[in-house]
Parts: structure tokens; C-alpha cells; sequence
């Protein structure tokens, strides 16, 4: 029944407008709409609006639009709201239509998805909760004899509906090539489609695919795709995480820790793999798990894993390994606990300043105590070495003269060598004793004593006596009897001079 209402409404409606189409409309009865229709033309008066009066004629000016044209753009959900206002509305009748349907005439709504808000002059087409739909031209018709009209062009923004591929996680191996996929399921006018990472958000690729041709780990991360047509204020958002899976790499934090008795040691191991690694411990080649002993503790937190012993014994010194193992590989780390104190330093100089002396100086640094000093010395060339020990502490317990010890546990030590050769070359290298053994000699340091001093002058000359005497040559005695004959001549001359 309500729809045979509403067609007939709609009927009449249309009746109502066929009948007063080109003509303006009035309450005055004196109208004679007949006479009108039948004695009034264009061709007779000129005019495109003309009505009789019993014998007179009235014509009645077109009104004028003050509206303008409009086009519109509004979400989906919101109110559009289009205006129709002339100079002047008078008798005329307004009506509405979207494309070519009539949705009202005059006050009467035939599409009940719109509604009027009238005005003296006009009126304002309200369109509320808006869909897609909606959109389309509406216009606004002015029933003078020849129609004028303008129109409104409405868009329907629809919010962007995107999907992505893979949905939410895509995961390959190092090296491998890769890509996300973004498309547009929905979304009026088409939005721009953008990839961002999370983390790095001015680092963007416009259009719909993120393509890598080999992806390192650093790429790993959570990405985003945008949309974006202007219908809120951020653009529509879906992540996706790229996994890259790799072998595990290991980094030690401290690979050789000098500790001494009762201290507490860690040894920690970051662990990078993707997927986690399994780790597992070893010492000295045997294997350690959380029940290896009351002193060890083993831990992580996230990719730091570590091994705690809660007080070092002669037992924890060693070598410590952490494996870590995942489906792609595997890979392993090492790391020593010693007591051993430091190697140790020569300080002196490479040139002696005696001929049969040396005094050799040095130093070490240690966790634990050092008993003595081992001190080993050979001429250069030789195998053999000449041992010497240098106590820290005498049988009194008091600190020996040559040896002093600072605030940070580095002793210094100094030993004359005596019985050496002049110029002669000598290696020497310098061990450690503490509570945790003998440690390794030091580096070879090679010295050089001072060159015997030549020989005094007197014992060169005696030298030079006990040398056998050389004859003079013949020609050496010749020329030394000429030289007396010649001054023997002059001299006889001279005195022949003074007796005459």
C-alpha cells in the first residue's frame, strides 16, 4: 500500500508539474489558465512568461540564480548540503533531479534520501549520512517557460580499503630476493599508495610494491603500507614484518679476564641469529649446563647470554666456549680465565753502561699475589739459559729492596747481572709465580755490554821496543853523505874568506 502511495503521489506530483511547466504560478482566481494556454503564444507576445487576466496581459520575468554552480567533495557519513536561490521566486515552482531523475517538486520529496530546508527565494538540497551512491549531478530547475536550471556535482568520499602480500609477515634468507605487494581494495577518489619502515619513516618508496633484490638482516623491520585520499586526517595503514633469517655470529665481551681466588667472573656471549639460536657451554672441551656446579651460574636476556662463577678456585681458571646453533648454521666463541699475572715488561736499556755488569729492570701486574720472579738469561746464539729467582717477600715476610708493588697491583723489579763478557750480546726474559702457578716468560729482551777500552799509551810504545829495528835503505845513507860533504864544502869556503 505504501508504495501504490507512492506512486500515486508521484503522479500527481508530475500532473501538477505538467500543468504549471513554462507558466508561473499564483493564487489569483481571476487567472484564466485556458484562455492562457490557448490565446497566449511566444509567437504572439514575445514574452516566454504570459498570463491573461480576463482581457489583460500580465508577463512575468525569468528569475535570476544567485546560487553557483557547486562541486563537492565529502566523506562517506558526512552531510551534503546544495543550494538553489534565485532573485526572486514568486509563483514559480523548484524542483530537483539527480541526473535525470526528479527527487522533489516544489515542497513535496519524492526520493525520501533527501530532504529541503526552504528559503524565501529558494531552497537547500540536504542530503544526511552520505554513501556512495549519492554521488552524481544533482540539479535545480526553475518552471518557467523555458526551463533554466544549474547544476551540482557531488563525489562521495569513500575511505581506501587495502590489502597486502603477504598479510602480516614475509620471511626469507639473507641474500635472498624479497617484496610487499599493496593494492586497493576500495576507496573513492583513488588514494596514493606509499611503503614507509616504522623505524625509519623518511625513507619512503611511492607505489604499491617494495621490491629487494637481495636482503641483508639490517632490512629486517616492520613496514607500512599508506593510503591516502584525504578522508581523514592520517592516511589509512596496514604493517607488515619482514623476517630475514641468518646463521648465528657470536661477539665476546671480554675474551681473556685475569682474575684472582674468590673473585666473581662472567663470561658474556651476544648471540645474532635469526631464527634464535640455541645456546650451550663447554669447558676445556667438556660440556656445562645449569647443573655444571654451585659456583656457575648460566643466564640471557634477550641475545645476551652469559656464564657467572660466583667465586673463581683453581678449578675456574681455563678456557670457556659458548655454541650457538640454529636451522641455518652454527657458530662458536671462546674466552679464557686465568689467574696468571700479565706478561711481564723489561725497562732497561738495550746498551749497557758496564762491561761485566747489567742491571735489568721491569715490571708485571697481577690479580693475585706474585711469590718471585724467574729471570732467565743466555748470551745470544747459545741454548742454554742461567736461571735466576727473585723472591718478593724475604723469610720475614718483609717486601724485598728491589722489588716495589703500587696501588694497582703491578710490581716492579729490578736484578744486577753480574760475570759478563764486554761486547757482548745477551737475552733475557722475565716469568711470574703467583698463588695460580708459574706463568709463560715474557717477550725476549736483548742487551748489549759496553766494548772493552783500548789499550794506554806507554804499554803501545813498549810494544813498538820489543819490535825488531829496521835497516835504512842504501839510498837513504847515499843522500845523507852528500848532504855533510855539501855542508862540509861551504864551510871550508867560508873560513878560506875570512883568512884573506
Amino acid at each position: 500500500m505504501k508504495a501504490l502511495h507512492l506512486k500515486s503521489t508521484t503522479v500527481i506530483l508530475l500532473a501538477t508539474l505538467l500543468l504549471t511547466s513554462g507558466l508561473p504560478f499564483t493564487d489569483d482566481k481571476d487567472y484564466d489558465y485556458d484562455a492562457t494556454n490557448s490565446d497566449i503564444s511566444k509567437e504572439d507576445t514575445g514574452e516566454e512568461n504570459a498570463i491573461l487576466k480576463g482581457s489583460e496581459k500580465e508577463v512575468m520575468e525569468t528569475p535570476k540564480f544567485i546560487s553557483s554552480p557547486l562541486s563537492v567533495l565529502v566523506n562517506e557519513g558526512d552531510t551534503v548540503r546544495l543550494p538553489c536561490m534565485v532573485d526572486r521566486l514568486e509563483g514559480f515552482v523548484m524542483l530537483w533531479k539527480k541526473n535525470s531523475d526528479i527527487i522533489t517538486v516544489a515542497s513535496q520529496i519524492i526520493d525520501k534520501r533527501v530532504r529541503l530546508e526552504e528559503e524565501k527565494n529558494g531552497n537547500h538540497l540536504i542530503i544526511g549520512q552520505a554513501t556512495p551512491e549519492d554521488s552524481g549531478a544533482y540539479t535545480c530547475q526553475i518552471s518557467a517557460y523555458k526551463p533554466t536550471e544549474i547544476t551540482h556535482n557531488v563525489i562521495i568520499r569513500v575511505e581506501p580499503v587495502i590489502r597486502t602480500s603477504p598479510e602480516e609477515v614475509l620471511i626469507v634468507d639473507e641474500g635472498s630476493p624479497a617484496s610487499l605487494e599493496c593494492s586497493i581494495v576500495s576507496g573513492t577518489p583513488t588514494p596514493e599508495v606509499k611503503w614507509i619502515r616504522k623505524d625509519m619513516e623518511e625513507e619512503e618508496i611511492v607505489g604499491s610494491t617494495l621490491a629487494f633484490s637481495t636482503v641483508t638482516r639490517q632490512q629486517a623491520g616492520y613496514y607500512a603500507c599508506l593510503a591516502d585520499n584525504g578522508f581523514g586526517p592520517s592516511p589509512v595503514m596496514k604493517e607488515v614484518r619482514l623476517v630475514v633469517q641468518y646463521a648465528p655470529e657470536i661477539e665476546v665481551e671480554e675474551a681473556y679476564i685475569v682474575t684472582d681466588m674468590g673473585e666473581e667472573q662472567e663470561i658474556a656471549c651476544i648471540v645474532s641469529s635469526s631464527p634464535v639460536a640455541e645456546v650451550t657451554w663447554m669447558k676445556d672441551g667438556a660440556s656445562l649446563d645449569a647443573g655444571a656446579g654451585p659456583d656457575t651460574v648460566l643466564s640471557h636476556t634477550a641475545n645476551r647470554h652469559s656464564l657467572l662463577i660466583m667465586a673463581v678456585s683453581q678449578q675456574s681458571v681455563g678456557q670457556y666456549s659458548c655454541t650457538a646453533n640454529n636451522s641455518l648454521g652454527e657458530a662458536t666463541a671462546t674466552a679464557d680465565i686465568s689467574g696468571d699475572a700479565h706478561p711481564a715488561i723489561v725497562l732497561s736499556n738495550h746498551l749497557s753502561d758496564h762491561q761485566h755488569t747489567h742491571t735489568l729492570e721491569w715490571s708485571a701486574q697481577s690479580e693475585s699475589e706474585i711469590e718471585l720472579f724467574e729471570v732467565a738469561m743466555r748470551k745470544e746464539g747459545e741454548e742454554n739459559w742461567k736461571i735466576h729467582e727473585v723472591t718478593v717477600k724475604d723469610e720475614s715476610n718483609e717486601t724485598n729492596t728491589n722489588i716495589t708493588i703500587d696501588s694497582v697491583n703491578e710490581y716492579h723489579g729490578e736484578l744486577l747481572l753480574t760475570d759478563l763478557e764486554p761486547g757482548t750480546s745477551y737475552e733475557v726474559t722475565v716469568a711470574s709465580k703467583n698463588e695460580f702457578g708459574l706463568n709463560t716468560h715474557g717477550d725476549l729482551f736483548t742487551f748489549r755490554t759496553k766494548a772493552a777500552d783500548p789499550k794506554p799509551v806507554h804499554e803501545q810504545a813498549i810494544e813498538g821496543e820489543r819490535a825488531p829495528k829496521q835497516q835504512p835503505s842504501v839510498s837513504t845513507s847515499s843522500s845523507t853523505v852528500l848532504n855533510l860533504f855539501t855542508s862540509l864544502s861551504l864551510v871550508l869556503c867560508f873560513l878560506l874568506r875570512l883568512l884573506q
